[in-house]
């Protein structure tokens, strides 16, 4: 992805805010939150999650009648709004400008009648090990007796015991979780593809309309390219 102007800005930003961050809650190597690289995730994910909006893409789509039709993620800089792709780009993005690896995980299933799913998700790696988060609604999955051991995507599937971590009171989250869909059917996903550590998913995102109606979205496919 090559950023430009006010995009490239706003990542450079963005990365600082999170390396202060991180850099403080972090500095005890023998905190929770060490190493650095933990700290940052957490940062990076709560930082995509707040400045690129699915409601924003929301309201720009069935409000405003003016979807993005194809959102590259320095559009979803600059719109302020985005859906999971987006999102998780952001989260890999500012990861990868303070030399922290991550990667995009692109998760795909399908209904028991047949219909197409996908989500998008990140990973960072510390500690010789991957992480994963959902930044689209500031998720995580944690083992039972510890809030910041952060499962990777592989011991999820592993069905190692794990607790849903999220900030429920946020309103978007509440919105999703009110639909009849599982918003993470995705953990039951039989395919999976990772992005290349530091790279952004070259994967588009499909929407599904089921899901967009109960979200008020308008019925556009959104895609993609990086």
């Amino acid at each position: 992805m090559r950023f430009i102007g006010a995009s490239r800005r706003a990542l450079s930003s963005a990365a600082e805010i999170v390396r202060s961050e991180a850099e403080y809650v972090g500095v005890d190597p023998a905190g929770p939150m060490a190493p650095f690289a933990r700290a940052a995730a957490f940062y990076a994910m709560r930082w995509a999650h707040f400045n690129i909006s699915v409601a924003r893409y929301g309201y720009l789509s069935h409000v405003r009648q003016r979807p993005p039709r194809r959102l590259q993620l320095r559009d979803a800089i600059r719109l302020r709004a985005g859906l999971c792709q987006s999102i998780s780009e952001m989260m890999v993005s500012i990861l990868s400008a303070l030399d922290v690896p991550a990667r995009t995980v692109s998760m795909y299933w399908s209904t028991e009648h047949g219909e197409d799913r996908n989500h998008v998700g990140a990973e960072a790696y510390w500690l010789s090990a991957w992480h994963f988060f959902d930044p689209t609604w500031e998720v995580y999955f944690a083992a039972p007796d510890d809030p910041f051991e952060v499962r990777s995507w592989e011991e999820l599937m592993e069905g190692r015991p794990s607790v849903r971590r999220s900030n429920e009171a946020d309103p978007g989250l509440m919105r999703y979780l009110a639909c009849p869909e599982d918003p993470f059917a995705y953990l039951r996903a039989p395919r999976v593809e990772f992005g290349a550590i530091g790279h952004l998913a070259t994967a588009q995102s499909r929407t599904q309309s089921r899901l967009r109606r109960c979200l008020g979205l308008s019925p556009a496919t959104h895609q993609v390219s990086s």
